[in-house]
């Protein structure tokens, strides 16, 4: 597993990587709360890049031996990167204790992470913790740029207490759609 990837130094002009470094604590790139997408190099421009890899300093006795490593991959297109989510709300009770009556709002998030890709599904599935009674008229899907669509009530099965989301979205690299 790779330990850090400090830096993404691209070579146009300059070869000065070591400008990517915070010159206090020696921290680079991760330290800076990119989000997906987002360019790392400060260029859009096709080039070569190159990897730098940085661990904390270690001291050691005389004699010992400090293991250290990284793994490196390529990743060729198209490779979808499908990441669920579930999460809920309580909005009856913002104590954070759940009681009998109040009203829970669950959100199954999906969320394409791949790249040069287009993901879809053949079936989405989420069962209803036991205990919980579900409204299967208050179901909709959102998607990436904020519009929704009601979820036929047909699609919850209060037998089994399973809803089946038909294939009805498909996601590229970074959209996400929330049920």
């Amino acid at each position: 597993m790779l330990d850090k990837l400090i830096l993404v130094a691209i070579w146009i002009g300059s070869k000065d990587w070591i400008k990517g470094f915070d010159s206090k604590t020696g921290a680079g790139a991760e330290a800076k709360g990119y989000s997906y997408g987002n360019s790392i190099t400060g260029s859009t421009a096709v080039s070569d890049s190159s990897y730098t890899l940085k661990w904390d300093p270690t001291t050691l006795e005389s004699g010992k031996t400090a293991h250290f490593g990284s793994t490196m991959g390529v990743t060729a297109s198209p490779y979808a990167l499908p990441v669920v989510s579930k999460t809920y709300t309580n909005e009856t009770d913002s104590s954070g204790t759940n009681n009998i009556g109040d009203k829970l709002k669950f959100s199954l998030k999906v969320r394409n992470n791949g790249y040069g890709s287009s993901w879809t599904y053949e079936k989405l599935k989420d069962t209803i913790p036991d205990g919980l009674q579900i409204d299967p008229n208050s179901i909709v899907l959102t998607y990436n740029n904020g519009t929704y669509t009601s979820i036929n009530a047909s699609d919850y099965d209060a037998s089994t207490k399973t809803l089946t989301i038909p294939p009805t979205l498909s996601l590229t690299d970074g959209q996400e759609a929330t049920i």
